[in-house]
């Protein structure tokens, strides 16, 4: 993904959907107890120097993490299986964490 900063946005951007920009669970959860924070983090720094308020919604089950890895009807632009709970909740609550 080539986006590496909200330069363009105007300042003072109250709302902003950031699970298609490379934020979405499935884009920092990679496997068990394996994370990349730093598009997320680079986002939130980015929006708080804005003034923004920032409120994540968690979307997008990690596919090697879906309950249902091949149910149909996912969004096509977050892939297979995020449309599906999780197999272990206690990965999605350590994601939350």
């Amino acid at each position: 993904m080539g986006f590496t900063s909200l330069d363009g946005w105007e300042k003072g951007v109250t709302n902003s959907r950031i699970w298609d920009i490379g934020c979405a669970w499935r884009e920092i959860h990679y496997g068990i107890d394996s994370y990349d924070w730093s598009r997320l983090d680079m986002v939130v720094s980015q929006m708080e120097a804005m003034g923004s308020k920032i409120t994540y919604v968690i979307g997008a089950t990690p596919q090697w993490l879906a309950k249902y890895p091949d149910q149909p009807y996912y969004a096509p632009w977050l892939g297979p299986g995020s449309n599906s709970m999780p197999y272990d909740v206690d990965e999605f609550n350590k994601f939350v964490w």
